[in-house]
């Protein structure tokens, strides 16, 4: 069976919430598992499923949560089916969500949306489930130039579902930028690419621009928050030459793409 390592619940707004697991890697294939989430408010049940059994995702955006929970805990709990067996793991989403933090980040993303950002698509890199053929467990590094089957990170599949987004992309050319909080500066062949807080990024993330055919691999994220939630990122990101293997990754229709849950109007009111 598949070994959770990693099951957490983060807010997205009050009524909406993204969870991220990861699992142990091994050479078991993960597409041979099913998936199921359920959602509780006592961590003893009765949990009640909220999807339907699915393959090889690895989050999921809960955009139908009780509303007024404010104070009050929510438990999810991850089935991992292999076929009448399974195993459970429960994550819990803290019970105070600072609604003033959660509108400014939703407010974000809509002004990313519909105002300054384009159409990104982010391709979440696999750093965990199964170990492609080329990966050599003993150096830890994929021993290929050009896997098809892993694009060089050594798990197969090489990049997780791709995630649509929106982001603010400035090409640092002629330009060099201190990045927040100081640092190297940003040389030419890189760029800065800012987002809202989701999803959640990290190094070695792919981002491609449809408009321009261009793909982008995160070097390091810097997060700005508010009371502790995160509201936007600030990717510095290094170009992809058109002859990496990462560029025959494509857009299908198995997209992922948040719904934005509806907004609070007097986010000072919510309690």
């Amino acid at each position: 069976m598949l070994q959770v390592t990693k099951f957490v619940a983060r807010p997205l707004s009050l009524i909406a919430s993204e969870l991220v697991w990861e699992v142990q890697p091994s050479t078991e294939d993960t597409h041979l598992y099913d998936f199921e989430i359920l959602r509780s408010e006592s961590p003893e049940g009765p949990f009640d499923s909220i999807t339907p059994k699915f393959k090889d995702k690895f989050y999921f955006i809960d955009n139908q949560m009780p509303q007024y929970l404010h104070g009050r805990y929510i438990f999810y709990k991850l089935k991992i089916w292999n076929g009448e067996e399974y195993t459970e793991t429960v994550t819990r989403l803290g019970g105070f969500r600072n609604p003033i933090a959660l509108e400014i980040a939703r407010k974000h993303r809509i002004v990313l949306k519909n105002i300054m950002g384009l159409k990104v698509y982010v391709f979440p890199v696999r750093t965990f489930g199964t170990f492609c053929s080329c990966y050599d467990q003993v150096l830890h590094r994929s021993m290929a130039n050009r896997c098809l089957a892993c694009f060089n990170t050594g798990f197969a599949g090489g990049y997780l579902t791709p995630v649509e987004s929106y982001a603010m992309i400035t090409p640092n050319v002629n330009v060099q930028e201190i990045p927040k909080g100081g640092g190297v500066p940003v040389e030419a062949g890189t760029a800065i690419i800012r987002f809202g807080n989701f999803p959640h990024l990290k190094s070695g993330d792919v981002i491609y621009n449809p408009i321009s055919n261009e793909r982008w691999r995160i070097v390091n994220v810097t997060a700005s928050t508010l009371a502790g939630f995160t509201i936007s990122q600030v990717c510095t990101c290094s170009f992809i030459d058109p002859s990496d293997v990462v560029h025959e990754l494509k857009v299908d229709v198995d997209v992922f793409t948040l719904v934005e849950p509806i907004g609070l109007v007097e986010p000072r009111k919510a309690f």
